[in-house]
């Protein structure tokens, strides 16, 4: 099923991963200001990747391979890790077509803005 972990960055920023089952990183947010927008966004991913033409399949020059999500307007709403084939690339993306929905969401940013917020 996968899940959504939101975490606080050292920037004093929010961020989420979208983590398999197996605790490996699918898919990387952007940095953002307010934990609303964060939130925000993860809706995005699970509305945006029932459509597979929101994905952008992409190659490096040393045959590295990743992915965009895309919203319907073309916004960048989350990149993923880099894969060392073509098929792990376009598995990564089945799961996050089949499993987002579903997807729990962990919130770790509470114990870090109160440490941040008290030094």
């Amino acid at each position: 099923m996968g899940r959504f972990e939101i975490t606080f960055t050292e920037n004093h920023q929010y961020q989420f991963v979208l983590k398999a089952n197996n605790g490996f990183a699918i898919l990387y947010s952007n940095i953002f200001a307010d934990k609303q927008t964060c939130y925000a966004s993860i809706n995005a991913v699970k509305m945006h990747a029932q459509q597979l033409n929101n994905f952008i399949k992409k190659a490096t020059t040393n045959e590295n391979y990743y992915f965009f999500l895309n919203s319907n307007d073309a916004e960048l709403i989350g990149k993923s890790e880099l894969y060392k084939s073509e098929s792990a690339r376009d598995n990564a993306i089945y799961f996050v077509k089949i499993n987002t929905k579903e997807a729990t969401i962990e919130d770790y940013t509470t114990i870090t803005e109160k440490l941040w917020y008290s030094a």
